[in-house]
């Protein structure tokens, strides 16, 4: 589980409700959720900096997938 699946448990959202958040379609947020992205684009850091209310840092450690945690460079 990585740290975007994580937060939506937290917050009690369904990943219809946080794709809906985001943007993004069902099928790239289950994505997402179950195995995060090494590279996260800009635009949706930047969305989920809008959305969730967190910093760009925070995002891009949620979209790492979980074997690859850690500082971001």
């Amino acid at each position: 589980m990585n740290g975007l699946e994580k937060y939506r448990k937290e917050i009690g959202a369904s990943r219809e409700t946080l794709g809906q958040r985001l943007g993004m379609s069902y099928g790239n947020i289950n994505a997402l959720c179950q195995r995060g992205s090494r590279r996260p684009n800009h635009s949706l850091i930047l969305r989920m900096c809008a959305a969730l209310g967190v910093s760009a840092e925070q995002a891009v450690e949620m979209l790492m997938p979980e074997n690859q945690g850690g500082a971001v460079e």
